[in-house]
């Protein structure tokens, strides 16, 4: 167990890992599953624009994985807006991952800023040297 997440393993809320290049963000994000739940990852972002409700009802009960939100273009953010706007319609645990931190993802002109104001409520930061 990583110090101090324990408490976050059981929260409804979304995560957002964070981390350097090279971190096993999906080790993390398991983490926070349990093996009971539907386990599902985002494979292309097109699913996110066209179908995010899809999305939902696979996850239905479980867990939504998405990596490298940082790169995702305004309509991959809009689709996961919307897709937060419906969690807990679906019971659905959303968990992202981005190698820029908080910070840095604050004075970047390309992310929405009401889509890092709901992410950061739970933030893991994750370095290599913790997963060790």
């Amino acid at each position: 167990v990583w110090a101090g997440q324990e408490e976050n393993k059981h929260l409804k809320a979304p995560v957002l890992l964070t981390g350097e290049s090279g971190t096993d963000f999906e080790l993390v994000a398991r983490y926070f599953h349990q093996e009971s739940m539907p386990w599902v990852e985002l494979s292309k972002i097109e699913q996110l624009i066209d179908m995010p409700l899809e999305l939902l009802q696979k996850a239905n009960n479980g867990v939504l994985y998405f990596a490298n939100i940082d790169q995702y273009s305004r309509k991959g953010q809009q689709g996961l807006l919307f897709l937060l706007s419906k969690l807990s319609r679906f019971n659905v645990r959303l968990l992202c991952s981005c190698e820029k931190s908080v910070q840095q993802m604050l004075i970047d002109p390309n992310i929405d800023p009401r889509l890092l104001e709901i992410l950061s409520k739970v933030v893991v930061d994750k370095t290599l040297h913790d997963l060790a």
